[in-house]
């Protein structure tokens, strides 16, 4: 007879050990960075970079020199003009863009932006559009330069609906303690990334300026 104790502990094993196959079996297609280069001389802007992926981000750039831009609150549209103002006060160019910053809020509790747009579109989607477009002569005077949309493989399990963007039948099915597992606005949003990313890039092609998005893989942070 198996004791009561040797389960307790065979079942937390089992599960770490599954966790760590499944992670060394998404990792196959993963790369390090593992450059130097010293980026002095360069000016990134980092949306979200007070935690998680931003501030790493942030930390490894500036260990090699570069200038960094980061406060900015995209949940006000007023903000981000305000910000800007800044931004074009002190850097005559842009070299990276690095739209990071996200939310992940659950739906019953209904968050909007200050202009009133269901708080995954305004903040993860329509705060970065509206700041890109806002920067787009400081990324041109710097070309090359770069524009990378921090996205999700989340954005599979995306359905927008044009009729529907603030997502109205959703938080109500939320608020009624039916909601799913997964967030639908902030796939939706993460799908939105990627739309933007590849319309952009079509935009953009022989401007000097790439455009990309991107996976940022397992990782803890305080929205996870």
């Amino acid at each position: 007879m198996v004791s009561s104790h040797v389960i307790y502990v065979a079942v937390p094993i089992s599960v770490i050990v599954a966790l760590g196959l499944l992670r060394k079996w998404r990792s196959r297609s993963w790369a390090k960075c593992v450059t130097n280069t010293c980026l002095r001389g360069k000016t990134f802007l980092i949306t979200g970079a007070n935690s998680g992926i931003g501030l790493e981000t942030a930390r490894a750039l500036v260990k090699r020199k570069a200038r960094i831009s980061i406060e900015l609150d995209l949940a006000s549209f007023e903000s981000i003009e305000k910000f800007v103002e800044v931004v074009k006060a002190g850097f005559h160019k842009i070299d990276v863009l690095i739209n990071n910053a996200g939310v992940v809020v659950p739906l019953k509790e209904d968050q909007k932006t200050n202009e009133g747009f269901e708080i995954h579109l305004g903040v993860n989607h329509l705060g970065h559009f509206y700041l890109t477009q806002l920067l787009m002569d400081l990324l041109k005077r710097a070309t090359p330069s770069r524009i990378v949309i921090v996205s999700s493989t989340l954005h599979e399990r995306g359905k927008i609906n044009f009729e529907d963007l603030n997502l109205r039948a959703e938080i109500e099915v939320a608020k009624s303690g039916k909601a799913g597992r997964h967030n639908p606005g902030y796939c939706n949003s993460k799908l939105m990334n990627v739309y933007f990313m590849r319309a952009l890039a079509d935009q953009l092609r022989g401007s000097g300026i790439d455009v990309n998005a991107c996976c940022p893989g397992f990782c803890y942070t305080n929205l996870f």
